[in-house]
Protein backbone atom coordinates (compact mmCIF):
# COMPACT_ATOMS: atom_id res chain seq x y z
CA UNK A 1 0.00 0.00 0.00
CA UNK A 2 2.82 2.44 0.92
CA UNK A 3 4.61 1.73 -2.30
CA UNK A 4 1.72 2.30 -4.52
CA UNK A 5 0.48 5.49 -2.37
CA UNK A 6 4.15 6.66 -3.62
CA UNK A 7 3.44 5.53 -6.77
CA UNK A 8 0.89 7.96 -7.52
CA UNK A 9 2.06 10.65 -6.10
CA UNK A 10 3.07 13.30 -9.12
CA UNK A 11 5.09 16.36 -8.76
CA UNK A 12 5.15 19.59 -10.95
CA UNK A 13 7.64 20.61 -12.05
CA UNK A 14 8.03 24.51 -12.06
CA UNK A 15 7.65 26.46 -15.82
CA UNK A 16 10.77 27.18 -17.61
CA UNK A 17 12.29 30.75 -17.45
CA UNK A 18 11.04 31.65 -21.09
CA UNK A 19 7.44 29.86 -19.97
CA UNK A 20 7.78 32.60 -16.80
CA UNK A 21 8.38 35.43 -19.11
CA UNK A 22 5.78 34.10 -21.43
CA UNK A 23 3.25 34.38 -19.11
CA UNK A 24 3.93 37.28 -17.24
CA UNK A 25 4.20 39.64 -20.69
CA UNK A 26 0.83 38.49 -21.64
CA UNK A 27 -0.98 38.76 -17.89
CA UNK A 28 1.10 42.47 -17.96
CA UNK A 29 -0.67 43.44 -21.23
CA UNK A 30 -4.46 42.29 -20.09
CA UNK A 31 -3.64 44.77 -17.13
CA UNK A 32 -2.40 47.38 -19.47
CA UNK A 33 -5.24 46.37 -21.37
CA UNK A 34 -8.00 46.64 -18.13
CA UNK A 35 -6.00 49.99 -16.94
CA UNK A 36 -7.16 51.27 -20.37
CA UNK A 37 -3.06 52.16 -21.19
CA UNK A 38 -3.07 50.65 -24.29
CA UNK A 39 -5.93 52.71 -25.35
CA UNK A 40 -4.35 55.46 -23.86
CA UNK A 41 -1.39 55.49 -26.13
CA UNK A 42 -2.84 54.20 -29.21
CA UNK A 43 -4.54 57.62 -28.71
CA UNK A 44 -1.60 59.96 -28.07
CA UNK A 45 -0.25 58.13 -31.40
CA UNK A 46 -3.06 58.97 -33.44
CA UNK A 47 -3.45 62.50 -32.02
CA UNK A 48 0.22 62.97 -33.28
CA UNK A 49 -1.02 62.45 -36.32
CA UNK A 50 -4.06 64.00 -36.76
CA UNK A 51 -2.98 67.17 -35.38
CA UNK A 52 0.27 67.64 -37.14
CA UNK A 53 -1.30 66.87 -40.61
CA UNK A 54 -4.31 68.95 -39.93
CA UNK A 55 -2.91 71.81 -37.99
CA UNK A 56 -1.13 73.31 -40.69
CA UNK A 57 -3.70 72.99 -43.43
CA UNK A 58 -6.23 75.07 -40.48
CA UNK A 59 -3.15 77.74 -40.52
CA UNK A 60 -3.90 77.87 -44.55
CA UNK A 61 -0.81 76.05 -45.77
CA UNK A 62 -0.69 73.10 -47.70
CA UNK A 63 0.84 70.32 -49.13
CA UNK A 64 0.52 70.58 -52.43
CA UNK A 65 -1.00 73.02 -55.30
CA UNK A 66 -0.29 75.20 -58.44
CA UNK A 67 1.30 78.40 -59.26
CA UNK A 68 1.42 80.75 -61.62
CA UNK A 69 2.99 83.51 -63.34
CA UNK A 70 5.87 83.09 -60.76
CA UNK A 71 9.42 84.92 -61.51
CA UNK A 72 11.71 83.08 -62.79
CA UNK A 73 15.21 84.54 -62.02
CA UNK A 74 17.64 84.58 -65.37
CA UNK A 75 21.01 85.08 -65.58
CA UNK A 76 23.41 85.83 -68.60
CA UNK A 77 26.34 82.85 -68.58
CA UNK A 78 28.77 85.25 -70.23
CA UNK A 79 28.21 87.81 -67.08
CA UNK A 80 29.19 85.15 -64.66
CA UNK A 81 32.54 84.89 -66.39
CA UNK A 82 32.09 81.72 -67.88
CA UNK A 83 32.97 81.60 -71.61
CA UNK A 84 30.11 80.67 -73.77
CA UNK A 85 31.81 77.56 -75.67
CA UNK A 86 31.93 75.72 -71.69
CA UNK A 87 28.57 75.08 -71.24
CA UNK A 88 25.77 74.28 -74.03
CA UNK A 89 23.77 76.97 -72.86
CA UNK A 90 23.96 80.69 -72.62
CA UNK A 91 21.33 81.89 -69.93
CA UNK A 92 20.33 80.09 -66.95
CA UNK A 93 17.36 80.57 -64.61
CA UNK A 94 16.44 79.23 -61.39
CA UNK A 95 12.94 78.51 -59.46
CA UNK A 96 13.33 78.81 -55.65
CA UNK A 97 9.68 76.54 -55.10
CA UNK A 98 10.87 72.75 -54.27
CA UNK A 99 9.04 69.95 -55.10
CA UNK A 100 8.06 71.34 -58.34
CA UNK A 101 6.19 68.50 -60.48
CA UNK A 102 8.88 68.97 -63.74
CA UNK A 103 6.10 67.47 -66.50
CA UNK A 104 3.79 70.36 -65.65
CA UNK A 105 6.63 72.91 -66.13
CA UNK A 106 5.31 75.97 -68.59
CA UNK A 107 7.51 78.73 -68.99
CA UNK A 108 6.66 82.30 -70.50
CA UNK A 109 8.99 84.73 -72.25
CA UNK A 110 6.96 87.70 -72.37
CA UNK A 111 3.66 86.66 -71.77
CA UNK A 112 4.24 83.89 -74.46
CA UNK A 113 4.56 80.19 -74.27
CA UNK A 114 8.25 79.01 -74.61
CA UNK A 115 8.71 75.73 -75.73
CA UNK A 116 10.82 72.98 -74.28
CA UNK A 117 13.08 70.96 -76.12
CA UNK A 118 16.73 70.82 -76.23
CA UNK A 119 16.82 73.55 -78.55
CA UNK A 120 15.12 75.87 -76.28
CA UNK A 121 15.57 74.82 -73.00
CA UNK A 122 15.47 72.15 -70.16
CA UNK A 123 15.57 70.98 -66.49
CA UNK A 124 19.12 70.44 -65.53
CA UNK A 125 19.85 66.76 -63.85
CA UNK A 126 22.31 65.65 -61.65
CA UNK A 127 24.79 64.90 -64.45
CA UNK A 128 24.87 68.60 -65.71
CA UNK A 129 26.95 71.29 -65.41
CA UNK A 130 25.95 74.52 -63.86
CA UNK A 131 27.11 77.64 -62.39
CA UNK A 132 28.52 77.68 -58.87
CA UNK A 133 26.28 80.60 -58.16
CA UNK A 134 23.23 78.96 -58.78
CA UNK A 135 24.32 75.09 -57.71
CA UNK A 136 22.16 75.35 -54.44
CA UNK A 137 18.77 75.82 -56.41
CA UNK A 138 16.12 73.64 -56.08
CA UNK A 139 15.26 73.88 -59.64
CA UNK A 140 17.60 75.20 -62.36
CA UNK A 141 16.66 75.85 -66.02
CA UNK A 142 19.36 75.73 -69.10
CA UNK A 143 18.54 77.84 -71.68
CA UNK A 144 19.75 77.42 -75.53
CA UNK A 145 19.24 81.60 -76.22
CA UNK A 146 20.13 84.40 -73.89
CA UNK A 147 16.29 85.36 -72.56
CA UNK A 148 18.37 87.13 -69.49
CA UNK A 149 16.76 90.91 -70.72
CA UNK A 150 13.29 89.26 -71.32
CA UNK A 151 10.04 88.87 -68.47
CA UNK A 152 10.34 84.85 -68.00
CA UNK A 153 7.44 83.57 -66.13
CA UNK A 154 6.22 79.87 -65.03
CA UNK A 155 3.83 77.93 -64.27
CA UNK A 156 3.28 74.18 -62.20
CA UNK A 157 2.33 71.95 -59.71
CA UNK A 158 4.75 71.61 -56.99
CA UNK A 159 4.08 69.12 -53.78
CA UNK A 160 6.22 68.97 -50.54
CA UNK A 161 9.13 66.54 -51.03
CA UNK A 162 8.57 63.08 -49.12
CA UNK A 163 11.40 64.28 -47.20
CA UNK A 164 10.41 67.39 -45.45
CA UNK A 165 6.71 66.01 -45.10
CA UNK A 166 7.77 62.67 -43.15
CA UNK A 167 10.16 64.75 -40.84
CA UNK A 168 7.52 66.72 -40.34
CA UNK A 169 6.13 63.53 -38.22
CA UNK A 170 9.02 61.89 -37.40
CA UNK A 171 9.90 64.76 -35.20
CA UNK A 172 7.86 63.43 -32.54
CA UNK A 173 8.94 60.14 -32.42
CA UNK A 174 11.63 60.38 -29.82
CA UNK A 175 8.82 62.36 -27.76
CA UNK A 176 6.82 59.20 -28.23
CA UNK A 177 10.01 56.69 -26.82
CA UNK A 178 9.81 59.01 -23.67
CA UNK A 179 6.15 59.05 -23.24
CA UNK A 180 6.53 55.11 -23.59
CA UNK A 181 9.26 54.65 -21.20
CA UNK A 182 7.87 57.08 -18.53
CA UNK A 183 4.32 55.88 -18.89
CA UNK A 184 5.23 51.93 -19.37
CA UNK A 185 8.57 51.04 -17.81
CA UNK A 186 8.81 53.44 -15.21
CA UNK A 187 6.44 51.73 -12.48
CA UNK A 188 6.92 48.63 -13.81
CA UNK A 189 9.40 47.63 -11.11
CA UNK A 190 8.18 50.29 -8.27
CA UNK A 191 4.62 49.46 -8.45
CA UNK A 192 5.37 46.09 -7.14
CA UNK A 193 6.52 47.98 -4.40
CA UNK A 194 4.43 50.87 -3.81
CA UNK A 195 1.43 49.36 -4.00
CA UNK A 196 2.43 45.82 -2.24
CA UNK A 197 1.65 43.34 -4.72
CA UNK A 198 5.24 42.27 -4.79
CA UNK A 199 4.47 40.80 -1.37
CA UNK A 200 2.12 38.52 -3.06
CA UNK A 201 4.18 37.74 -5.99
CA UNK A 202 8.23 37.65 -4.90
CA UNK A 203 7.56 35.04 -2.42
CA UNK A 204 6.50 32.60 -4.86
CA UNK A 205 9.00 30.22 -6.50
CA UNK A 206 9.12 32.88 -9.57
CA UNK A 207 12.32 33.50 -10.85
CA UNK A 208 12.78 37.45 -10.32
CA UNK A 209 14.58 37.55 -13.64
CA UNK A 210 11.35 36.39 -15.32
CA UNK A 211 9.43 38.84 -13.77
CA UNK A 212 11.59 41.10 -14.67
CA UNK A 213 12.03 40.31 -18.27
CA UNK A 214 8.45 39.55 -18.52
CA UNK A 215 7.42 43.00 -17.52
CA UNK A 216 9.74 44.94 -19.70
CA UNK A 217 8.91 42.63 -22.56
CA UNK A 218 4.98 43.73 -21.84
CA UNK A 219 6.66 47.62 -21.83
CA UNK A 220 8.38 47.40 -24.92
CA UNK A 221 5.14 46.13 -26.60
CA UNK A 222 3.52 49.09 -26.00
CA UNK A 223 5.87 51.20 -26.82
CA UNK A 224 5.98 49.32 -30.68
CA UNK A 225 2.58 49.69 -30.72
CA UNK A 226 2.51 53.70 -30.59
CA UNK A 227 5.22 53.83 -32.87
CA UNK A 228 4.32 51.26 -35.95
CA UNK A 229 1.14 53.53 -35.30
CA UNK A 230 2.87 56.68 -36.08
CA UNK A 231 4.95 54.94 -38.49
CA UNK A 232 2.56 53.44 -40.57
CA UNK A 233 0.07 56.45 -40.38
CA UNK A 234 3.37 58.67 -41.87
CA UNK A 235 3.78 56.04 -44.73
CA UNK A 236 -0.30 56.43 -45.41
CA UNK A 237 -0.63 59.96 -45.28
CA UNK A 238 2.41 60.42 -47.20
CA UNK A 239 1.29 58.22 -50.40
CA UNK A 240 -1.74 60.02 -50.09
CA UNK A 241 -0.86 63.26 -49.90
CA UNK A 242 2.73 63.75 -51.65
CA UNK A 243 2.38 60.33 -53.63
CA UNK A 244 5.56 58.58 -52.08
CA UNK A 245 7.43 57.75 -48.85
CA UNK A 246 11.20 58.54 -47.99
CA UNK A 247 13.44 56.43 -48.84
CA UNK A 248 14.91 56.22 -45.56
CA UNK A 249 11.71 56.16 -43.52
CA UNK A 250 12.45 52.20 -42.47
CA UNK A 251 15.64 53.18 -41.53
CA UNK A 252 14.62 55.85 -39.13
CA UNK A 253 11.68 53.63 -37.44
CA UNK A 254 14.59 50.60 -37.03
CA UNK A 255 16.62 53.57 -35.40
CA UNK A 256 13.27 54.67 -33.12
CA UNK A 257 13.07 50.90 -32.02
CA UNK A 258 16.48 51.02 -30.63
CA UNK A 259 16.04 54.32 -28.98
CA UNK A 260 12.90 52.94 -27.64
CA UNK A 261 14.76 49.28 -26.32
CA UNK A 262 17.22 52.06 -24.35
CA UNK A 263 14.90 54.41 -23.26
CA UNK A 264 13.12 51.57 -21.87
CA UNK A 265 16.00 50.07 -19.75
CA UNK A 266 17.43 53.44 -19.00
CA UNK A 267 13.20 53.56 -17.33
CA UNK A 268 13.58 50.06 -15.45
CA UNK A 269 16.74 51.34 -14.17
CA UNK A 270 15.30 54.04 -12.50
CA UNK A 271 12.47 51.87 -11.22
CA UNK A 272 14.43 49.35 -9.64
CA UNK A 273 16.03 52.20 -7.58
CA UNK A 274 12.37 54.41 -6.53
CA UNK A 275 9.96 53.17 -4.31
CA UNK A 276 7.40 55.45 -5.60
CA UNK A 277 5.80 55.17 -9.42
CA UNK A 278 4.89 58.49 -9.19
CA UNK A 279 8.62 59.50 -8.36
CA UNK A 280 9.78 57.53 -10.87
CA UNK A 281 7.69 58.94 -13.89
CA UNK A 282 8.66 61.95 -12.94
CA UNK A 283 12.41 61.20 -12.59
CA UNK A 284 12.47 59.32 -16.41
CA UNK A 285 10.51 62.50 -18.04
CA UNK A 286 12.69 65.28 -16.26
CA UNK A 287 16.22 63.07 -17.22
CA UNK A 288 14.90 63.19 -21.50
CA UNK A 289 13.20 66.14 -21.59
CA UNK A 290 15.26 68.20 -19.61
CA UNK A 291 18.43 67.00 -18.10
CA UNK A 292 20.21 64.52 -21.14
CA UNK A 293 18.96 67.57 -23.26
CA UNK A 294 20.69 70.53 -21.86
CA UNK A 295 23.82 69.15 -21.51
CA UNK A 296 24.00 68.45 -25.45
CA UNK A 297 22.84 72.17 -25.67
CA UNK A 298 25.72 73.17 -23.40
CA UNK A 299 27.79 70.89 -24.91
CA UNK A 300 26.85 72.30 -28.40
CA UNK A 301 27.59 75.81 -27.35
CA UNK A 302 30.47 75.03 -26.30
CA UNK A 303 31.66 73.64 -29.77
CA UNK A 304 31.93 70.13 -27.80
CA UNK A 305 29.68 67.00 -29.31
CA UNK A 306 29.33 64.53 -25.86
CA UNK A 307 28.87 61.22 -28.76
CA UNK A 308 28.31 59.03 -25.62
CA UNK A 309 25.13 60.95 -25.12
CA UNK A 310 21.75 58.75 -25.42
CA UNK A 311 19.47 61.80 -26.75
CA UNK A 312 22.36 63.23 -28.51
CA UNK A 313 22.30 59.53 -30.57
CA UNK A 314 18.85 59.61 -30.64
CA UNK A 315 18.64 62.55 -32.77
CA UNK A 316 19.53 60.12 -35.98
CA UNK A 317 16.15 58.93 -36.26
CA UNK A 318 15.42 62.44 -37.47
CA UNK A 319 18.15 62.94 -39.26
CA UNK A 320 18.89 59.78 -40.88
CA UNK A 321 15.73 61.10 -43.28
CA UNK A 322 17.95 64.01 -44.66
CA UNK A 323 19.23 63.06 -47.95
CA UNK A 324 22.31 63.25 -48.21
CA UNK A 325 23.01 62.56 -44.69
CA UNK A 326 24.31 65.85 -43.38
CA UNK A 327 28.07 64.99 -42.38
CA UNK A 328 29.90 67.62 -39.71
CA UNK A 329 32.10 70.11 -40.82
CA UNK A 330 33.18 73.57 -40.28
CA UNK A 331 29.98 75.10 -42.39
CA UNK A 332 27.32 73.30 -40.49
CA UNK A 333 26.53 73.33 -36.34
CA UNK A 334 28.48 70.68 -35.84
CA UNK A 335 25.91 68.83 -33.81
CA UNK A 336 24.79 65.41 -36.10
CA UNK A 337 25.74 62.40 -34.85
CA UNK A 338 27.66 59.41 -37.04
CA UNK A 339 24.37 57.11 -37.54
CA UNK A 340 27.25 53.73 -36.81
CA UNK A 341 28.18 55.21 -33.32
CA UNK A 342 24.50 56.21 -32.64
CA UNK A 343 23.46 52.31 -32.91
CA UNK A 344 26.32 51.52 -30.77
CA UNK A 345 25.90 53.75 -28.03
CA UNK A 346 22.08 53.19 -27.71
CA UNK A 347 22.97 49.66 -28.12
CA UNK A 348 24.90 50.16 -24.88
CA UNK A 349 22.97 52.12 -22.91
CA UNK A 350 20.18 49.38 -23.19
CA UNK A 351 22.87 46.72 -22.19
CA UNK A 352 24.30 48.31 -19.42
CA UNK A 353 20.83 49.74 -18.16
CA UNK A 354 19.34 46.37 -18.45
CA UNK A 355 21.85 44.49 -16.66
CA UNK A 356 22.48 46.88 -13.58
CA UNK A 357 18.89 47.22 -13.20
CA UNK A 358 18.06 43.40 -12.99
CA UNK A 359 21.25 43.20 -10.62
CA UNK A 360 19.41 45.82 -8.01
CA UNK A 361 16.13 44.44 -8.69
CA UNK A 362 17.01 40.67 -7.94
CA UNK A 363 19.10 42.32 -4.49
CA UNK A 364 16.19 44.82 -3.59
CA UNK A 365 14.33 43.62 -0.48
CA UNK A 366 10.74 44.04 0.89
CA UNK A 367 10.90 46.08 3.77
CA UNK A 368 7.85 47.35 5.78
Amino acid sequence: MIGASEGARTYRRLPGSLVQIRTIWKYELLRYLRSKRLLASVLIAVAVLGLTYALPLALGESYRGTETNIGVTVIDVGSLGIPPWELPYNSVGTLDDEGIDRGSLKLYVNGTEYPSGSTSWSIAGAEDRVPEQVSDSPTIIMFTGNVSGRLVTASYTWAMSEQDFDMKFINFASLLVIVSAALFGADALAGEYQNRTGYLILPNPLKREALFFGKFASCMTMGLVMLSILYAGVALLSVMTVDGIDDDLATSFALAVEYLLAAMAVAFLVSSIMNGTTGATVFTLLLFLMVMPAIDGVSSLAGQRIEASLTYAASTVIYILVDPYIENSADSLGNYPDPHTAVIVMFAYALVAILIGLRLFKRRQLVG
